[in-house]
């Protein structure tokens, strides 16, 4: 054989040598990328069944024990069902009855700033700029309320103090009864 042969071998053994590396390395790392995905899918699995299971634990806890397909599905139906007893007073009448008596004092710097809606009663958090505009709605709302056809509705004023910058913060309490 000629140096030149000898030459052409050499780097061809260097190249398949360097090659086989290249191809060990890219292996290796295809095979660790496709244990982290593997662990990552596990991990995704565990977390959609702790996720089903908070769901069910949830609504069993809401409204009891009883087969749990589908608990959102479910949480409606039972929260429709439950809006026809005619015991509480709709969001959308409530909305309405401050609405008016917001109209009716002339909205007077009264600003309503939380609404905390339950099946019995209201809490209403809001700021003012003088303690008679706060007195000025509660009297509207309570004699608005009074002649709801539906629910008697019944007002009451709870803290009133400074806010920061001045200003008035109050929180104003509605219930209401079947008529």
């Amino acid at each position: 054989m000629s140096s030149r042969g000898v030459d052409a071998a050499l780097v061809t053994d260097r190249l398949l040598v360097l090659w086989r590396r290249a191809l060990f390395a890219a292996t290796l790392l295809g095979f660790l990328f496709a244990a982290g995905a593997r662990l990552s899918l596990r991990e995704g699995e565990l977390y959609l069944d702790r996720l089903r299971t908070s769901a069910v634990t949830a609504y069993r806890s809401v409204f009891g024990d009883g087969p749990v397909n589908d608990p959102l599905s479910q949480a409606r139906a039972r929260l429709v069902q439950a809006q026809g007893t005619g015991k509480s007073v709709q969001l959308a009448d409530l909305i309405a009855l401050l609405g008016e008596a917001w109209e009716a004092t002339e909205g007077k710097d009264i600003l309503l700033e939380t609404l905390r809606y339950g099946e019995d009663g209201a809490e209403i958090i809001g700021s003012a700029a003088t303690v008679e505009a706060i007195q000025a709605f509660q009297r509207q709302c309570a004699d608005l309320g009074a002649k709801n056809a539906s629910s008697r509705m019944e007002t009451q004023l709870g803290d009133i103090s400074q806010a920061p910058g001045g200003g008035l913060r109050f929180t104003m309490t509605v219930r209401w009864s079947a008529s």
